[in-house]
């Protein structure tokens, strides 16, 4: 599947209409719904309901729309973890935060990043239905939210960290540095 065309597939489900995704992406119309239709064709199945005025989600549509996001974060973390292999970074440690909180936490970011210089830390804001998925797939390590926030998930710790009921939630075996909380 083509990165592009599943990129292209989100923006036309997202607005529910093929001239503003094509708008968005700077491309003509025609060619944006080629695109679709090409991704349609490979994946064998049929991923819009198209009318003279709107678009909507076929069933099999909703479920890559449900996924897509994930997948594009997946696939942009294997190119980071590639990246900081070549400048000889000693790990990784993604972060996802709850959009607009991530400045609430740059303090702690910081004072992990200066006990531990050669990880290579990014905090990406991210949508809360896809924390916990994005958490127990592997792309980020834990996350920054509120702790009514967090679903009851077996799978899920979390610890509370701060004030204001903020927690970071993680998967249930993740390997905490000596007196990192």
């Amino acid at each position: 599947m083509d990165l592009q065309s599943l990129r292209y597939f989100q923006f036309v489900a997202m607005y529910r209409n093929f001239s503003k995704a094509a708008e968005h992406f700077y491309i003509g119309q025609s060619a944006l719904s080629r695109q679709i239709a090409n991704l349609e064709k490979e994946l064998g199945v049929q991923l819009f309901v198209r009318d003279t005025r709107n678009v909507h989600l076929t069933d099999a549509g909703a479920v890559l729309y449900d996924e897509c996001d994930l997948l594009l974060r997946h696939h942009e973390l294997v190119f980071r973890k590639l990246e900081a292999a070549k400048s000889g970074a000693s790990g990784q440690l993604g972060i996802a935060t709850v959009t607009n909180f991530g400045a609430a936490f740059t303090t702690l970011v910081q004072q992990y990043t200066a006990a531990y210089p050669n990880v290579r830390t990014r905090i990406d804001d991210v949508a809360f239905p896809q924390l916990s998925d994005s958490i127990l797939h592997g792309v980020y390590d834990l996350a920054f939210t509120l702790d009514f926030e967090v679903p009851a998930n077996d799978a899920l710790a979390q610890i509370s960290i701060g004030h204001d009921h903020f927690v970071a939630v993680m998967r249930e075996d993740y390997p905490f540095p000596p007196g990192m909380w």
